[in-house]
């Protein structure tokens, strides 16, 4: 078990929502899934990324598929995986905003073809609708990386 601090900063500017674990000896932050959050901060967290979403240009059952649900988003309960999937969201989003400048550019690197290996030379959004946690995992470490966080 780790020693970890719970970091949840959730406000209305996208860029600023983060869920982070803090090792408070190696100084390291990673995400977190949801340790303590209350369930407003849950919804908060669920509409922050159906915004995103939206911006991504997904439709109905490519929500469900990268959130990992079957039913409308109005009245989920929000689960521990739906948590960490809208968490993987949220880091994506983040790290394209500290990429790129231009909305249309942040907005739109999802759905354009990549040539990276990892992503199966295809576009992010096409390997992230796999469906499982760990492709959108792949795609925010990936992200991540190139924003140097």
């Amino acid at each position: 078990m780790f020693d970890c601090k719970i970091i949840v900063q959730i406000t209305s500017t996208l860029a600023k929502i983060e869920f982070r674990v803090e090792k408070p000896h190696s100084g390291s932050l990673v995400m977190a899934i949801g340790i303590n959050i209350t369930s407003e901060q849950r919804k908060t967290a669920l509409q922050t990324a159906l915004r995103i979403l939206d911006k991504w240009r997904c439709n109905d059952t490519e929500k469900n598929i990268l959130l990992g649900i079957n039913c409308d988003c109005q009245d989920l309960e929000i689960s521990e995986p739906t948590l960490e999937r809208i968490s993987y969201i949220l880091g994506i989003h983040k790290a394209l905003r500290q990429i790129f400048t231009s909305d249309e550019t942040v907005y739109g690197w999802i759905r354009k073809p990549n040539s990276h290996p990892a992503l199966a030379n295809g576009s992010a959004m096409d390997y992230m609708l796999l469906g499982n946690a760990s492709s959108i995992s792949t795609v925010a470490k990936l992200i991540k990386g190139y924003s140097g966080q």
